[in-house]
Formats: structure tokens, sequence, C-alpha cells
């Protein structure tokens, strides 16, 4: 037993020998190895990127195409470097009546949308501030359906609303905005339809309403409670209009 020590000393040895050997390699080589690592992520986002911008723009495509060609008459999230391209094309430009918006509006390539001959609705989707893109609409007279659904205008947004003259249906989310959010509209007199999304049960909203002489359905939803009181007190204020008040999840 006494004679093995020696060669199991040696190999211990050997053995430390070798994983200081690794360590120093390891040390040496892998900032490169990271490096390497790093480029091949950076090289797979930037492809990913540019496949997804292919792809949208195929799709965009084939949109405008089907759009040319009458099949369909709405317009989906248009990419911005398109705006100016389907506006030059009058055969799509005219087959145009629906447009579809979401996330930032704000760009005014989008606000040139307006220039679309029969443009009739337009719903928004998801957006924080939707003024920007409201001014940009203002004085617009061949919009009848105007729907912002998770997009709360301010006052501000909701003044150039009522600057649309044959608005017929409208759809706002505000919140729990004070019922004076919604002056700006008392002078839309073609309205027929509207949908609040909006957590007060707020009396203070019933001379507006009252003043909307063609209203004709009157819908708030997502209340946070009384919704059965504040429907009658509608029912009541209202008696020509079909009107509806539903509690929030």
């Amino acid at each position: 037993m006494a004679a093995a020590m020696p060669d199991e000393s040696a190999t211990r040895e050997d053995a430390v020998s070798k994983s200081a050997s690794c360590f120093i390699w390891l040390l040496m080589f892998a900032p490169i190895g990271i490096l390497a690592v790093y480029c091949v992520a950076d090289a797979c986002a930037n492809w990913g990127e540019r496949e997804s911008m292919r792809l949208r723009h195929v799709a965009m495509t084939e949109q405008l195409r089907r759009i040319r060609q009458g099949e369909i008459h709405c317009l989906v999230k248009p990419e911005l470097d398109c705006v100016e391209e389907l506006l030059a094309d009058a055969k799509c430009a005219e087959n145009i009546e629906e447009v579809y918006l979401s996330g930032d509006v704000s760009d005014a390539r989008l606000g040139r949308l307006r220039e679309l001959p029969h443009l009739k609705s337009v719903i928004l989707l998801f957006n924080d501030n939707p003024d920007v893109f409201l001014e940009r609409l203002q004085g617009m007279d061949t919009l009848e359906v105007l729907n912002l659904e998770h997009s709360s205008p301010s006052r501000r947004g909701v003044e150039f609303i009522g600057s649309l003259p044959k608005i017929q249906s409208l759809s706002l989310d505000l919140g729990r905005k004070q019922a004076g959010v919604l002056d700006g509209i008392r002078n839309l007199a073609a309205l027929e339809h509207l949908t609040l999304s909006w957590r007060r049960c707020d009396a203070d909203i019933l001379p507006l309403l009252q003043g909307l002489p063609n209203l004709r359905t009157v819908t708030i939803e997502n209340v946070d409670d009384g919704a059965k009181a504040f429907e009658e007190l509608l029912q009541r204020a209202l008696p020509d209009c079909d009107s509806s008040v539903e509690l929030g999840p």
C-alpha cells in the first residue's frame, strides 16, 4: 500500500495540472466564444426583423390588390410607406370605405388617409393618445362611423370629433373621465348611435344626450356599479332612445 502512494500523488498532481491548463484556456477563449454567440444572436435578430418587414410588405401588397379588385373595402393597419402609394392609385383609393388602425397613430402619413374619397368608417384600437390623429381628421365630411376601442381621447380630442358633421355612430372609451369631457360632441346633429365605455354613472351627461336631436341608441358599458338605476334614469330622460347600461368585468 505504501508503494502506491507516490503514484496516487503523481496522478493527483497531473489532474490538477490538466485542470489548471483547461481553466487557462477557458479564460483565454471564453471572451471569443461569448463574442461569437453575441454576433450570431445579433445577426439572427436582424434577420428576424428583415423577415418580419418582408412578410408585412407581402401582406400589405396582397391587401391592396384585393382592394383594387373590389374584393374588400377595408384597409387594415396600413404600412406607413404604403400610404402615398395607395393614395396615388385612384382605383385602390376609391374602393376603401373603412380603415382599421392600432398602436401609435401620430405619424402624419396616417393623417393623409382623410384624402380617401369614400372613407366612411375609422376604427382605432389600443392607443393611449389618439388626439393627434383626430386633429388631422377634423372637419372631414365623409366620415359616418368612428370607433375608438381602448383609445381614450382628451377633451381636446373630443372637440375634434365634434367637428365631424356627418358622424352617425360613435364609440368612445372614457375610462373614469368626468361627463364634461363630452361637451365637444353636443353639436353632432347627425349622431344616431352612441356607445361609451365608461366607469362612471354620471347624471351630468343627461342634458348633452337630450340635446342630440337624432339620437336613437345609447349604450354605456363597463360601469363600476349602479348600472340598473342609471339605465332606468337614461330611459326616463330619453324616452325615444333605446338605452342600456352594463356592468364592467
